[in-house]
């Protein structure tokens, strides 16, 4: 026996699926980006006053353009200064893909080794 298929918007789906109605999930809560305001406006202003990588890694390009959240962006340590660090992209991404060089030059706060 072969499925029924129905085309909606240029997706297939079976007979049953294409009866029932999804509603699509919100990409982020009200909450978030009502942070998300926030973290923007504050987020360019750190990076204007420190405009040199922090982290000076192997690669570094020497000037800022990303905030690395020393402690994870989850709940409170996403507006926490305290814990931003101004760093290039190359810098940030070895931060972020090698958690033990992150560690060990005191990068992160609670990467698991």
């Amino acid at each position: 026996m072969k499925p029924i298929w129905k085309n909606i918007d240029g997706k297939k789906y079976c007979k049953s699926c294409s009866q029932k109605t999804y509603k699509p999930l919100n990409k982020k809560s009200e909450k978030r980006m009502t942070e998300d305001v926030e973290y923007f406006i504050e987020r360019a202003k750190f990076l204007k006053a420190n405009k040199e990588c922090c982290a000076n890694l192997e690669g570094c390009s020497k000037r800022s353009t990303d905030v690395h959240h020393k402690s994870g962006r989850i709940g409170k340590n996403y507006l926490d200064q305290s814990t931003w660090i101004a760093v290039c992209r190359n810098c940030h991404s070895r931060i972020e893909n090698e958690p033990l060089l992150a560690k060990s030059f005191n990068f992160s706060n609670n990467k698991i080794l």
